[in-house]
This record gives structure tokens, C-alpha cells and sequence, in this order.
């Protein structure tokens, strides 16, 4: 205990029990600065895990081409055979089918019933199937089993099936993460997404579909959740902001594959193939991946964590003896209060529930940060996939469109560390929230006067979202203790999930005529969601907490515009009062 406290004490110049007390929370970043914060131990695993969530990326934005519906009318048999070879604009149509004059094309889901004694009156639904604008060879889902018009609604539903897949797979995360540990959800869904994902190959109707889809939106999301929970708690306070920027940046790369793949495999089915058979890149994670050491500390499997901080200390070519200087006694100080906090911690505990998720509900500081944070988390994901899976409409090549559409995501992840490296996490969520409202807002009203300025106003729209997207992840893990950073996460995803179900039947809507209606519905959730981030505290610089006590002292207040150092100097007064 001497030794570490003496480490503790070269760091703070205290000695005294007060003291101590006061800067108890930050034991654990201490622990870091020995051992290596930022050395190539972490970059290691850093990049790994960016590497990781590469899949996720491209599995989760697939159903842009998988399930992409292409135009279609019905099927003549007098002019057409029951090929793929049938040719949408085939010689003597208007004799069959009818002329969409608003929007200038053939009926989609209608034709003459020229059986009838009529003169060319008579309407029905198409009785042989359907015709496809669609090069010779290419098979999405919609094709292949005949998704459109009376079974259009089948298309979004599947999308939502596999947002609903995330949405239990976020609860999972969790009830998991916390319980056995960061590794386990880190690395089971990892792997678990390629087998379900590849499963696709053999697939025979849409209920299979859909059955797959949900197992794999159950696992693909929480690898990338567990991944950036992993890596913050591996690194220092200074480079927690850029490693979860860099685990998005994976998921970006991902999505930018997308459409380069897509564009040169015909069938959906092979789409999701060559994404599984990718799985086999990702089998020596199972020995590289470590558990988290604040995890293993929190838990008090002080061995395990001493193995850890042992490999890390090698590796970052630091000369200290692990064993000696972070014994039992000295770890358990980054497990434990001191004893008057441990009597207050003790109390709490007890009347803690054991139930998942509930002890985020039982102190009003706590709700406030929960149900902003879900709330942050609900919006943030129903407008980013409308937007995402939104592209097809923007006009133009819809490979070039979605390439156009993922790359944003690069400079959109870069620039939310830049900026946090000297600017509050609060105040940048507001004014991205705010802006990303207006584009959305404005996309409609743009583009009844240009097309291009609709276009430029949504990519506007996708560039700040995706940015709001990487400070929610890094908003939630700082507000939240480690007791209950897992939950945290795992709530928000799960709200952000209920957003993504949503989302395709926003889409739906505009398909259906209201094509005006998806934005500006986004666009009133952005702004109600702006004013939501007005009542949870800025985290710039402070040190994660490890209790639900800590994570009470990070103080709440509608438009509070602390600065950093004000804030920090309150913190420490509130945990000086405390002792």
C-alpha cells in the first residue's frame, strides 16, 4: 500500500486521508501513467479493434443493396417470357399498362385487364409476376422473391427485424458486459456476426431472412459498443476522445466497401458471403484481445489484472515490477472507497437492486443523465439510418451515392477529435444537433427549387449527425461509472436501436407519396433532442467515474456553461466535502 500511495502521492503532493480521499478516482488513470497510458501496447490494440469493427460497417449499411428495389412493372405474357431476359422497356407496353402521369412512368403495380369487354378501363393487380429495370444477372432480395407493391411492406419490415436484432443484442451488452466482463462481448458476437451473416448464402424465403438478420443485428453492433468500451478503459484520459474516433473510423471503412464490393457482386446473397468468409482474418483476436484491467479491478480478480498491467508495462517498455508495486492492497484502492466512503458506498449498495439497468434510475442526478443520454441516443439513430439508407432516392448512380455518403463519415469521425481537443463534448453536441436539424429541416424545402442543394443540404444533414453519433459514445462512457458503464451503453444502444427500427418506416412513408414528411419528422426530433444535452454537465478532461456516487458529483444544470477548470475546481471541492 506504501508503494502505491507513494505513487499516488508523487502525482497529487498529499499524504493526508483527506487528500486522498479527494483524488481516490483518479487511482486508476495513476496506474496508467506507471504502467503506460498511451504506449504501443494500447496502439496494438487500438488498431485491432478498428480493424474489427470494419465488418460492422459493412454488415450493418448492406441492406442498401441487398434489399435495394429497382423499378418494376408487371409481367405481360404476351410480350414477355419468364426469363430474366425480359426487357423492362419492351415494344407495345401502353397497350398493357397504364401511364403514371405524375410521376412519369409505367404503372409499377398495375395493368389493363384485357380479358375484360372493356375499352382499356378495367384495372388489376399483376397476376404474372413482375419485370425489373435491372442489369442482366443481378439478384437483390426484393427481386428475388417479389417485395413490391402488395408485399412492399415486407422490405422495411426486414430492415427493422435486424435493427430489432441490435436492439436485444444492446440489452444483452449490458447485462453481459458488466457481469463477465468486457472480453466476452467483445469477442463471442464478433465472430458469431460472420456465421449469420454468411448463413445468407442458403437462404430460401424471407422468413429466413428475417430470422437471420435479427441473430446477426444481435451480435454485429455489440462488438463495436464493447470494442469502444474495451479500449477506453485501456488508455489515459487524454486519448479517450481519439480511440473512440478511431473505432468509428473502422465502422466507416467498412461502409465504404459497401458500394466497391456491391458494385462488382451481382447477387445479395454473395454480398453477405464474402463479408462472413472475412471472419477468418478476425480468429487470432481470441488470443490478442485482453480483458479490461479497470474492469478486472472493479471485480477484485487482482491476479488477472496484475497479468494484464504486467504484459502492458512489457510491451510499452516500461521498467516497474508489477507485482511488487500493485499488490492486492494497493488495487483494491481502485476498487474501494476509503472507509468513510466504503460505509456510505456499503449503503448504497445495499439498498441497490439487483435488477439490470435499474440502479440508473434510482438517484435524480442519474435519471436526468439516463434518460437525456437515451434520448440523445433514440435521435441520433433514427437520423442517421434515414439518412444512410435514404441514399437511393438523392437521384444519380447509387453507387456513387453511397460511396459519397460513407466517405463523409472519415472527415466527420477526424473532425470530432480535432474539435474535442479543445472544445467541451456539450457544447459541440448542441450546435451539431442544431445544425444537423436545419439541414434535415431545410432538404425538402431546398429541393423544391434545386435537386443539388436538397442533395448538398442532406449530406450536410449526414455529415454532422455521423459526427454526433461518435460524441454520444463518448458523452455516455464519461458520464457513467464503471459499475454501470456497460448498462449505460447498452440502454443508449438500445434506445438508439428503437430509433433504427423505426427508421425504415419513415422511409416507407416517403415511398409511399410523402416524400417531404421523413425530414421533417428527423428534423423535430434533432431539435428536441438539442434542448434534451442543455441538462447533462460537460466531461472535458474529468476522470471517469468508478462509482455511482462519482458519477452523482458530475453535476447537472440547464444551459450550465462551466468552464473546464471551474468545473474540475467543484468536483474536487464536492469530493473534499464528501470525506
Amino acid at each position: 500500500m506504501s508503494l502505491c500511495l507513494s505513487n499516488i502521492c508523487r502525482f497529487f503532493g498529499t499524504t493526508s486521508g483527506v487528500g486522498f480521499q479527494a483524488v481516490y478516482s483518479m487511482l486508476y488513470d495513476d496506474i496508467l501513467d506507471e504502467i503506460g497510458g498511451w504506449g504501443r501496447y494500447q496502439k496494438f490494440i487500438c488498431i485491432l479493434l478498428m480493424l474489427g469493427s470494419v465488418p460492422t460497417g459493412y454488415f450493418t449499411m448492406s441492406p442498401v443493396f441487398t434489399n435495394k428495389t429497382p423499378e418494376h412493372r408487371c409481367r405481360i405474357p404476351e410480350i414477355d417470357d419468364f426469363t430474366n431476359e425480359s426487357r423492362y422497356n419492351a415494344v407495345g407496353l401502353e397497350d398493357y399498362i397504364p401511364w403514371d402521369i405524375k410521376n412519369e412512368r409505367y404503372s409499377r403495380c398495375k395493368r389493363y385487364n384485357v380479358t375484360a369487354m372493356s375499352n382499356q378501363s378495367v384495372l388489376m393487380n399483376c397476376d404474372h409476376g413482375y419485370v425489373y429495370d435491372f442489369p442482366p444477372g443481378e439478384v437483390t432480395a426484393v427481386t428475388e422473391w417479389d417485395l413490391v407493391c402488395d408485399k412492399s411492406h415486407i422490405k422495411p419490415r426486414i430492415t427493422s427485424i435486424y435493427m430489432a436484432g441490435v436492439l436485444v443484442g444492446s440489452l444483452i451488452l449490458g447485462a453481459v458486459g458488466d457481469k463477465f466482463g468486457r472480453w466476452v462481448v467483445t469477442i463471442m458476437p464478433l465472430y458469431m456476426q460472420f456465421v449469420f451473416m454468411g448463413l445468407n448464402i442458403v437462404n430460401v424465403s424471407p422468413a429466413m431472412y428475417s430470422a437471420l438478420m435479427f441473430l446477426s443485428g444481435m451480435t454485429s453492433l455489440i462488438h463495436f459498443v464493447a470494442a469502444v468500451v474495451l479500449i477506453e478503459e485501456l488508455v489515459d484520459v487524454e486519448r479517450r476522445a481519439f480511440v473512440e474516433t478511431t473505432i468509428h473510423l473502422g465502422y466507416s471503412f467498412g461502409y465504404i466497401l459497401l458500394p466497391l464490393f456491391a458494385y462488382f457482386i451481382p447477387s445479395w446473397k454473395w454480398i453477405f458471403l464474402v463479408g462472413g468468409l472475412s471472419g477468418f482474418l478476425f480468429i487470432p483476436y481470441w488470443w490478442l484481445i485482453p480483458e479490461s484491467p479497470r474492469w478486472l479491478i472493479t471485480a477484485g480478480r487482482y491476479e488477472e489484472a496484475r497479468a494484464i498491467l504486467r504484459k502492458i508495462s512489457k510491451k510499452n517498455d516500461k521498467d516497474i515490477d508489477v507485482d511488487s508495486v500493485f499488490t492486492d492492497e494497493c488495487l483494491s484502492l481502485t476498487a474501494e472507497q476509503s472507509d468513510e466512503k466504503k460505509a456510505i458506498s456499503n449503503e448504497s449498495l445495499a439498498s441497490r437492486s439487483t435488477i439490470p439497468y435499474l440502479d440508473l434510475f434510482t438517484q435524480h442526478t442519474i435519471i436526468t443523465k439516463t434518460l437525456c443520454c437515451c434520448f440523445s441516443w433514440f435521435v441520433v439513430s433514427l437520423v442517421y439510418v434515414t439518412l444512410n439508407l435514404n441514399t437511393g432516392s438523392l437521384g444519380g448512380n447509387e453507387y456513387i451515392n453511397c460511396f459519397i455518403s460513407a466517405s463523409l463519415e472519415i472527415p466527420a469521425n477526424l473532425s470530432v477529435y480535432l474539435v474535442l481537443r479543445n472544445k467541451g463534448r456539450r457544447s459541440i453536441m448542441i450546435s451539431y444537433l442544431a445544425i444537423s436539424a436545419t439541414a434535415c429541416i431545410g432538404t425538402p424545402l431546398i429541393g423544391k427549387a434545386s435537386t443539388i442543394g436538397a442533395i448538398v443540404f442532406a449530406m450536410i444533414g449526414k455529415f454532422f449527425v455521423t459526427c454526433i453519433f461518435s460524441l454520444v459514445y463518448i458523452i455516455t462512457t464519461e458520464l457513467f461509472p464503471t459499475e454501470g458503464r456497460n448498462q449505460a451503453i447498452g440502454l443508449g444502444s438500445t434506445c438508439a436501436r428503437v430509433g433504427a427500427v423505426i427508421a425504415p418506416y419513415i422511409i416507407y412513408m416517403g415511398d409511399e407519396g410523402l416524400t417531404d414528411l421523413p425530414y421533417f419528422i428527423i428534423g423535430s426530433f434533432a431539435i428536441a433532442a438539442c434542448v434534451g444535452n442543455m441538462f447533462l454537465p460537460e466531461t472535458q478532461g474529468r476522470t471517469l467515474p468508478d462509482t455511482y456516487e462519482d458519477a452523482a458529483n458530475l453535476k447537472s444544470g440547464f444551459f450550465l456553461c462551466q468552464k473546464r477548470e471551474e468545473a474540475d475546481q467543484i468536483e474536487m471541492q464536492s469530493k473534499i466535502a464528501d470525506s
